[in-house]
């Protein structure tokens, strides 16, 4: 089972995504709310969702003038959900709840009519004309409704009385006939108010008998809102459609996370995108201290995630089996209401995980882990990890310090941070703003991703604390003893 909290949902990006799939109306924002993960049980099903978002994401750019005549009619539609339930319990409608539905009605005729240039015969609404009809018997095509005369004979001459009461009550002579014809138009409203009351219950009994088609349109618009919402955001970013399927790796090239990317563009810096290939087991991802691995992490997790729930994840090609589970560990997702160290929390974390994995293939991402312990036990546990992962039919990703290189049968990725960066020629030892040192150290720092050759990954702490103010005096102290 895959479940996400609100707070992870906004740690890992996925509420960021999430809210820049725009719904225009209640029904699309309510279905977008119960979007969940499909599951290796309906893989086919998530196949086809994320093909039809695709294609749709690919007309889209030449049909935006349909696109937002289409969205602007889903933002006039109102949630009456509520109301056509209450049928079942045996209200009678009022004359506002009437005007409501027959607004609806209107709404729904047409977005039928105008969503076909768009999605053809797909989500095809129910057809309710003859609902539309009972509640307009003048014919008028108007949204407003009113208890017409049409409804009921005995309606129309009560009304047709009351009239001529009021008439009467105009020419009155002097007030005892006016309070006569006053009384006499008290008693006409009365019975005016029971008639149409009548009226209206035979019409809430008619309207009981469309009460499913009404729902079921409700599930359809929001259905269609939230893909053309979907189909929307893909066609806004760069996206593509994954290979999904039994036994495939999770792959992604030239991947990225959406929050990340703009915040960098934001600053005019270039993002790099990333590439990798995880297949079932264990796979260590190391690499330079601010090298973007925990980025790294969480692109490759969103992404991942975004798949599973079919929407279209942001890279250049994607592939991924369809997972049962899904877990990110990382420093932000500490609890401290669990009154535990970061330790402590985390291995009560991984046992729930261990505990709960099924024959299906799941995806764990660990941060640092063991971080929070001294570091000959931490480096003992993040190797027991990737020992234990690396035979089963799981994807592990880890991303750590510790010195892991003799653990055979562990995929390796190493970030390469600085190694080809001269830093001995921008260091200059002065006290100017130590940010604008920092922003110039991240932007020389290479975030791209290549497969660990085996050698020794040191350095680039050393160097960078140099570059950011160590003296030639304590460097050389701390090379001594990494040598």
């Amino acid at each position: 089972m895959i479940y996400f909290s609100h707070k992870e949902s906004e740690l890992l990006g996925l509420k960021y995504v999430m809210d820049k799939i725009r719904t225009g109306s209640p029904y699309g924002r309510a279905f977008k709310k119960s979007v969940s993960f499909y599951g290796v049980e309906k893989e086919r099903d998530l196949i086809s969702e994320l093909e039809r978002t695709k294609s749709l994401s690919e007309i889209l750019p030449s049909l935006k003038a349909e696109y937002e005549h289409l969205f602007m009619m889903f933002e006039e539609i109102r949630d009456i959900r509520n109301l056509i339930l209450s049928l079942k319990e045996g209200a009678v409608l009022s004359e506002l709840d009437l005007y409501e539905i027959k607004y609806m009605l209107t709404g729904m005729k047409n977005i039928q009519r105008e969503k076909k240039r768009i999605l053809g015969e797909e989500y095809n609404l129910h057809e309710l004309e003859e609902l539309r009809r009972i509640l307009d018997p003048q014919g008028s095509g108007l949204n407003t409704f009113y208890v017409y005369d049409e409804y009921d004979e005995t309606l129309k001459k009560i009304r047709m009385r009351k009239r001529d009461i009021e008439m009467r009550i105009r020419k009155a002579e002097n007030e005892k006939d006016k309070e006569a014809c006053l009384a006499e138009r008290r008693a006409a409203v009365l019975q005016e108010e029971h008639a149409e009351y009548l009226v209206r219950k035979e019409l809430t009994a008619k309207i009981m008998s469309f009460r499913e088609r009404i729902l079921a349109n409700m599930d359809t618009l929001g259905q269609m809102d939230y893909l053309l919402a979907k189909a929307k955001l893909s066609a806004d970013f760069e996206t593509c459609l994954p290979e999904v399927g039994k036994d495939r790796p999770i792959s992604m090239v030239n991947g990225y996370h959406p929050y990340f990317e703009s915040k960098i563009r934001q600053r005019d810096r270039k993002f790099s995108r990333i590439s990798l290939c995880l297949e079932k087991g264990s796979t260590l991802l190391c690499g330079a201290n601010m090298g973007g691995k925990s980025i790294t992490l969480k692109t490759v997790f969103l992404n991942t995630v975004l798949v599973q729930m079919g929407i279209l994840p942001f890279a250049e090609k994607m592939m991924t089996p369809v997972l049962d589970r899904m877990d990110l560990l990382c420093e932000d997702a500490e609890n401290p209401d669990r009154g535990l160290s970061t330790f402590g929390g985390e291995v009560m974390k991984i046992r729930e995980i261990m505990e709960s994995l099924s024959d299906s293939p799941s995806l764990l991402v660990l941060d640092e882990p063991a971080r929070g312990t001294n570091p000959v036990e931490g480096t003992a546990i993040a190797g027991g990890l990737l020992q234990y992962f690396r035979k089963k039919q799981h994807f592990l990703l880890m991303a750590s310090h510790y010195d892991l290189k003799d653990i055979e049968g562990v995929r390796r990725y190493q970030v390469r941070g600085l190694k080809d960066v001269d830093l001995d020629s921008h260091i200059r030892n002065t006290d100017e703003d130590r940010q604008a040192e920092v922003r110039l150290l991240s932007e020389l720092m290479d975030y791209t991703l290549e497969k660990w050759d085996g050698t020794k990954v040191t350095g680039d702490a050393v160097r960078i604390g140099e570059y950011l103010g160590f003296s030639r005096e304590l460097t050389k102290e701390i090379r001594k003893l990494l040598e």
